[in-house]
């Protein structure tokens, strides 16, 4: 099977407005969901949990008295998630 995977927020319509039929000629996944798209498959960032990392660091930056661009930058991955959707059915 075919698949368009694509990163940024393009629409479903989209590529159907270009003659192309999800999921019948290709599967069709985003590598970073946001928010509910329902029926879409792709990966879940966690968004509002990179953003309390994110707070957390600068948090812990504050506290320890440190200004300015850091000298060893820290860098916090978090795994994201896989959605399954009918967009990408048996993926």
């Amino acid at each position: 099977m075919s698949a368009i995977i694509i990163f940024r927020v393009i629409s479903p319509a989209k590529v159907c407005s270009a003659g192309i039929r999800i999921p019948d000629d290709v599967a069709f996944a985003q590598l970073s969901l946001i928010g509910t798209r329902e029926g879409i498959a792709g990966i879940d960032q966690k968004l509002p949990l990179v953003g309390e990392n994110a707070v957390d660091l600068v948090i812990g930056q504050l506290y320890r008295n440190e200004y300015g661009i850091p000298t060893d930058p820290k860098m916090v991955l978090l795994d994201g998630e896989w959605r399954p959707g009918a967009s990408a059915p048996g993926i």
